[in-house]
């Protein structure tokens, strides 16, 4: 069994397409290319603040 990691991003401005998140894209090729994770989907939640 492979293990499985979720990416979590915060942030308004991610939300409404203010600025592109290539950190996720980066973290979760070197998941999936280095360590064998399975992603599951990227959850975003808006600022609460």
């Amino acid at each position: 069994m492979r293990n499985r990691a979720q990416i979590i991003c915060i942030g308004d401005e991610l939300l409404i397409g203010q600025v592109i998140n290539t950190k996720s894209a980066w973290l979760g090729s070197k998941l999936t290319e280095r360590f064998c994770f399975r992603l599951c989907p990227h959850k975003r939640i808006f600022n609460l603040l």
